[in-house]
């Protein structure tokens, strides 16, 4: 079951100290002057730039949105700022061209009476001015691979989640749900799978603020937002099957339904501390193409259920090259007799891992193999689950008669 607290920043003091100074620079009159080369010349006026920001259901108020000047994800003194209204709207007053330049952040109040916190909605820079649970899912996608347009990191989250190819990401759903025909059904169930990405958002978030605690790491805003966008990934198979069979067999697409079946399936494994140092270094090496998928097992050996003989290896094959310090205590045999001794090898070049007993298995048992979760790829995607299995084993061939046996048979 997913822990309901929600903790990330403090959130409570922060929004009674901005809600009463919303810093709104003045818009410089028109005849202001000012000296280049000598000769006096208009300042140019703030741009302004207007919004909404949407949550699934509704509008969002008290959300505290600013202009990430310096792409921290978190509010500094003298970046543009404004509070939202009760309708979700907000207003920044910026420098000419820094909407072009600069992503916009939201930061949330807390969620659950009591507690203090906030998640963050995030929108490209210079692309539509609503900030929504989508809008951040297709502004990490942008970051995690910079080669991409806009146009086909939003393709990408839409054919993960299973969204209409005439919905727009950035458009206001929450509106357009209420119009005509198609589209707006298809803005509909938008909307709803926005309020799952978002409540997905606020507890990955929470169980990772409380797994670190005090012990964050540099950088953590966008560690955190790397790591807990990768992990949604691991349910979006259950929204869009469950949008397919709302269009397909007019069965409910229901937001507390399909919680439910999150939750059943959820896993807080990697919001860890050390998935963040891991997320750090891969930052760090600045991959080609960002990869989130954990390894994934191509072939065992013996195969589950199988018969083997007695000088048996177990191995496993990846589909990936692995991580060598994630492999020693990865793998454990137990067998009628009790744990297995014996030695974890791996190749590099076949993505072979091996256990290797140091004596021969005994004949005619049955023994256990277990393969620790613990695995990494050399990114620092972990093995999704452990994997276990069971095997028996045989004489490779007919052994020998014992002595004396044979001259008895004989005479």
């Amino acid at each position: 079951m997913i822990d309901r607290r929600f903790f990330l920043v403090p959130w409570v003091g922060c929004l009674l100290l901005l809600a009463g100074c919303e810093q709104k620079p003045p818009a410089p009159e028109p005849a202001t002057k000012a000296f280049h080369s000598g000769v006096l010349a208009p300042v140019p006026a703030p741009d302004s730039v207007s919004g909404r920001v949407l949550t699934g259901r509704a509008y969002q108020p008290a959300a505290m949105v600013f202009l990430d000047r310096n792409g921290n994800r978190l509010y500094d003194n003298g970046e543009p700022l404004s509070i939202t209204e009760d309708d979700g709207r907000y207003r920044l007053l910026m420098n000419p061209g820094e909407a072009a330049r600069h992503a916009l952040v939201a930061m949330l109040p807390t969620a659950t009476a009591g507690t203090a916190g906030q998640v963050m909605l995030e929108t490209p820079q210079d692309h539509g001015k609503l900030l929504s649970p989508l809008t951040t899912l297709v502004k990490l996608e942008l970051e995690k691979n910079p080669t991409l347009a806009v146009a086909e990191a939003q393709w990408r989250v839409k054919d993960r989640l299973g969204i209409a190819d005439e919905v727009s990401l950035f458009a206001d759903y929450l509106e357009k749900q209420h119009g005509q025909g198609r589209e707006a059904v298809e803005y509909g169930r938008t909307a709803r799978v926005a309020d799952v990405i978002g409540w997905l958002l606020e507890q990955a978030g929470a169980q990772l603020a409380d797994a670190v605690g005090d012990d964050r790491p540099e950088d953590y805003e966008r560690l955190a937002a790397f790591l807990i966008t990768d992990q949604l990934d691991q349910y979006a198979e259950l929204i869009r099957s469950g949008l397919d069979r709302e269009r397909n067999f007019a069965e409910p697409f229901r937001v507390e339904q399909l919680r439910a079946a999150i939750e059943a399936k959820w896993s807080a494994q990697l919001l860890t501390r050390r998935s963040l140092d891991a997320y750090a270094r891969r930052i760090q090496q600045k991959p080609q193409f960002w990869d989130a998928s954990p390894p994934r097992v191509l072939d065992q050996v013996p195969v589950p259920g199988g018969v083997t003989t007695i000088d048996t290896v177990i191995s496993l094959r990846f589909d990936k090259p692995l991580d060598r310090d994630s492999l020693p205590g990865s793998i454990v045999v137990t067998g009628e007799a009790g744990r297995v001794s014996g030695a974890i090898h791996y190749s590099a070049e076949q993505r072979l891992l091996r256990f290797i007993p140091d004596e021969l298995l005994a004949p005619e048992s049955r023994y256990q193999v277990h393969v620790g979760e613990q695995i990494a790829d050399t990114v620092g995607n972990l093995l999704m689950h452990a994997i276990t299995w069971d095997f028996s084993t045989t004489f490779a061939r007919k052994p020998p008669p014992l002595p004396g046996v044979a001259a008895s048979v004989q005479e």
